[in-house]
């Protein structure tokens, strides 16, 4: 019974953690605005690969 206990309480803290962490965190991007511009620019050259895909 108290092995069930302390690995609930590990389990809880470690749930509690990762929730503070993600609403802390949910304004920021995930990666720096060099990536988050490359990114944009491959699927701005995807889009537009599709349509010309499209069009034919």
């Amino acid at each position: 019974m108290t092995k069930f206990v302390i690995a609930l309480i590990i389990v809880a803290a470690i749930l509690v953690g990762g929730l503070t962490s993600l609403l802390r965190n949910w304004r920021r991007p995930m990666g720096s605005p060099e990536v988050l511009e490359r990114a944009r620019q491959r699927n701005l050259r995807i889009e537009e690969q599709e349509r010309r895909e499209h069009d034919n």
